[in-house]
């Protein structure tokens, strides 16, 4: 019995330290371009991106974590939710977008493990390049 509780600690553990934390960008991660991108991207609200001139990217996500008051559910604007929208903004910038979508964004209270967090919040939008206009 005592090795049974031995093998399930360990076996927990193994489990734990294979999972994949959110990766953070950082700026100098990026290439000269991407940074360019990075100072002039603006956040569009779905409705300007569904009249056209934008090409979707795909879905890029922002993570931070940390202690997140309880306004940042509620729409307000926190520094944990400042930082995950920098990270989608970094994120789309490494993807060669120009513009993002207005985010979503979550906030989760729950302790996570894999990132080390006692609450967290994660947004996501689509990253978008400008089409040129045609001569």
């Amino acid at each position: 019995m005592k090795y049974t509780k031995l093998l399930f600690i360990v076996a927990l553990a193994c489990l734990g330290a294979c999972a994949t934390p959110a990766r953070v960008v950082d700026y100098y991660d990026l290439p000269p371009s991407a940074l360019q991108n990075l100072r002039g991207m603006a956040i569009l609200h779905e409705q300007a991106v569904s009249e056209g001139g934008y090409t979707n990217l795909g879905i890029v996500t922002g993570f931070s974590c940390g202690r997140v008051p309880e306004d940042a559910a509620n729409g307000g604007e926190s520094e944990p939710r400042r930082k995950a929208i920098e990270q989608l903004k970094l994120n789309a910038a490494a993807m060669g977008a120009e513009h993002i979508t207005t985010p979503h964004c979550i906030v989760s209270d729950k302790i996570d493990f894999t990132n080390n967090c006692h609450a967290s919040i994660t947004c996501t939008g689509h990253a978008l390049l400008q089409v040129a206009a045609a001569p």
